[in-house]
């Protein structure tokens, strides 16, 4: 992916949930990526003819000085602009600050995207799409219209039961936008 990102000029997304992450090991490299570019002794001598093929002509145009760390410079440079990392992180325990804290990177790298809840219409919208979607029952009826609108309703008084049985147990449920889906898929079965 990086070689294709870097010579090719082609957009990468590369995405990586917390539960594929098998070993902290990956998130070295990760770290690494997301500091430098690159990764300690990746590329074999094959990977700089490859990069020297493809990115040779654009250190010429720019009138780059030549060698390798000139090319070099130039992938790492193309590799930034076409290649980008998203990690979905659970905030739910001690794994994302430890990772935060080995890993700097991951904080001082990136942008962080905190996800809240959905407001109650786009709940709304979001059930009316899925018995559209699924011509469960027949299209602009008042029971059908008054299923859509009771799904955001139970969403919400789950979320509330959730923060009251935190307040009495101090344990956590987390009522998240997938809980909502999957009422509707349990609804549909």
């Amino acid at each position: 992916m990086l070689l294709s990102a870097g010579c090719g000029r082609k957009p990468h997304v590369f995405l990586l949930a917390d539960t594929q992450i098998a070993h902290e090991q990956f998130l070295e490299d990760v770290n690494c990526i997301l500091n430098t570019g690159e990764i300690a002794d990746l590329y074999e001598r094959e990977d700089y003819e490859r990069m020297e093929e493809a990115l040779g002509k654009l250190v010429k145009e720019r009138k780059l000085p030549g060698g390798r760390e000139s090319l070099y410079a130039t992938y790492i440079k193309e590799l930034r602009l076409a290649f980008h990392i998203v990690l979905s992180m659970s905030p739910v325990g001690d794994q994302l600050r430890n990772r935060s804290r080995n890993f700097p990177a991951l904080v001082n790298c990136c942008t962080l995207d905190w996800f809240d809840n959905w407001p109650e219409e786009a709940l709304r919208t979001v059930s009316r799409q899925f018995f559209a979607a699924n011509e469960m029952m027949e299209e602009n009826t008042p029971l059908r219209d008054a299923i859509a609108d009771m799904f955001p309703k139970v969403h919400r008084g789950a979320h509330e039961l959730a923060l009251k049985f935190y307040e009495e147990q101090k344990r956590r449920v987390y009522i998240t936008p997938k809980t909502y889906l999957d009422g509707l898929n349990l609804f549909r079965e």
